[in-house]
């Protein structure tokens, strides 16, 4: 269980992590691929802006699930 508990509370700080840097701080190179296709004119930046929004909203759940996990045991 505790390995359980390690493994959500990381993986969601990585996803909020990401989330925020992407669609916060618009470091968009963090996108896998986005640079290339941007300058192709194949993905735009509202594109990589909600990617990074679904990131940290998916890191902010996991977060709460992994801390009602910890206090609910």
């Amino acid at each position: 269980m505790l390995i359980l508990k390690v493994i959500a509370i990381s993986l969601g700080l990585t996803f909020t992590l990401f989330g925020y840097l992407i669609h916060f701080k618009k470091r968009y190179g963090l996108v896998n691929g986005f640079e290339a296709d941007f300058r192709a004119g194949r993905k735009t930046e509202s594109y990589a802006s909600q990617i990074g929004l679904i990131e940290f909203v998916i890191g902010v759940v996991i977060s709460v699930a992994a801390i009602a996990l910890i206090v609910f045991e």
